[in-house]
């Protein structure tokens, strides 16, 4: 016999859950009232992205990438990452100590050189494969935008909105300004020859070096249980969520 229960709120909105006997998978349903933008307005310094770079949708996981590079791969290893002579003491671009290979004082992928001079946007997956209006956030916004937001994990979630069903495993953040919100999907992250993770992790790069490691970049990353900004090894293949910077 199936069985309905009505939640009485989802994050200032209403919503409903459907549970299925033991002999069948259950399936949440959540209502999201609200428009499905190419950008979205969630009242911050910077507008975000419906969804990832090589989707079409908010629910679809879209491509991995290696940290400042934009070409498409199956083998995220050392070996193969552009920026590395082979190692992860190696690092050919984005150095600040030589500990980690030559330095160029190149902190941020649109950071400029050090003579002030040059601004070092070709390698902005974002703006490669969307144009000049688009690139990757920075850490301090990927900050911003958790610390201005209500997050909550969907795992293998049915959403409604504006009659169409889309299925999500990941996370939606709701604005704590305008009530807006943005969905990143658990697209898991890519070593060696593996997807790791897909439909539980969720891993996305900023355009910041990890000042501390420099064969690491700040990335957002998030489980069921947690969301948080860290840092992991550049070659690693993640998903990237663009920021609009056009007017």
């Amino acid at each position: 016999m199936r069985k309905i229960f009505l939640l009485t709120s989802f994050v200032l909105i209403g919503s409903s859950l459907i549970s299925c006997d033991d002999d069948e998978k259950s399936t949440n349903i959540t209502q999201i009232d609200g428009e499905i933008a190419e950008f979205v307005d969630m009242g911050l310094s910077v507008k975000w992205a419906s969804w990832n770079v090589g989707a079409s949708s908010i629910q679809e996981v879209g491509n991995h990438y290696a940290w400042a590079e934009s070409d498409r791969k199956t083998n995220f290893e050392w070996g193969t990452y552009k920026y590395s002579n082979g190692s992860a003491s190696t690092m050919t671009k984005y150095c600040l100590n030589g500990m980690y290979g030559k330095i160029d004082s190149l902190s941020t992928i649109q950071a400029k050189s050090e003579d002030d001079t040059k601004v070092e946007l070709g390698d902005d997956v974002a703006k490669i494969e969307w144009g000049d209006n688009w690139r990757m956030p920075t850490a301090e916004e990927w900050k911003e935008l958790l610390d201005n937001t209500k997050a909550k994990f969907y795992e293998d979630t049915v959403i409604v909105t504006q009659g169409n069903s889309l299925h999500i495993s990941g996370y939606l953040l709701r604005s704590k300004v305008n009530n807006n919100y943005i969905i990143l999907p658990a697209s898991g992250y890519c070593e060696n020859n593996s997807l790791i993770g897909e439909g539980m992790y969720g891993n996305y790069w900023s355009s910041s070096l990890y000042d501390k490691a420099n064969n690491e970049a700040v990335s957002l990353y998030f489980g069921s249980s947690y969301i948080n900004i860290g840092h992991n090894s550049r070659f690693r293949g993640q998903s990237i969520r663009p920021v609009y910077c056009g007017k």
